[in-house]
């Protein structure tokens, strides 16, 4: 379990980082001086963001409904990695990345490092999901993503918890 979490911990840490490095080398005044939220293009050699790029959007009715929609196509991806369905993988990967494209930038405004967040992990799995060496990793990506939609999800009903709050409710009862 330890070593899960560490690996996890490595990965949530190398995705940060990445997305430190995109920031940095961008050119001009940033997002923020310019008024606009930043969106990487989470560009790599092995063209990850190209395979985005080229993902047509699908119909969400807004942020809150296309997160429970990612919700369960995460899933199903974790399931098409687990069993080892290559195509099955790709195919959710693709619909995750067309799903978070059809109301990216409302998600971007609701939270965007969440924002950055996913998008860059949809990457990785568009890139390495045709790859069954690195199924560990798919799984370990597919997991911060899950948890990352879900959060995103709580703050598009209005449910997500300020510091004070969530100390209270750590200590009462209904937390185990």
């Amino acid at each position: 379990m330890a070593r899960k979490y560490r690996l996890l911990c490595a990965v949530v840490l190398a995705i940060a980082f990445a997305g430190l490095a995109v920031g940095c080398a961008s050119s001009g005044g940033s997002a923020k001086e310019n008024g606009e939220t930043a969106i990487p293009t989470s560009e790599s050699s092995s063209g990850g963001g190209d395979l985005y790029e080229a993902i047509t959007p699908l119909p969400a009715a807004d942020a809150a409904d296309g997160l429970a929609k990612m919700n369960d196509l995460v899933k199903t991806y974790k399931q098409a990695i687990e069993s080892d369905d290559t195509a099955a993988a790709q195919q959710a990967a693709q619909d995750l990345a067309g799903t978070w494209k059809a109301f990216e930038e409302e998600a971007a405004k609701l939270d965007g490092q969440r924002a950055v967040a996913v998008r860059e992990n949809l990457v990785l799995l568009l890139e390495q999901s045709s790859d069954a060496k690195n199924r560990d990793q798919l799984v370990d990506i597919s997991y911060s993503l899950y948890q990352t939609i879900r959060d995103l999800k709580e703050k598009a009903e209005g449910s997500l918890l300020n510091e004070d709050t969530a100390t209270e409710a750590e200590d009462s009862e209904i937390y185990p």
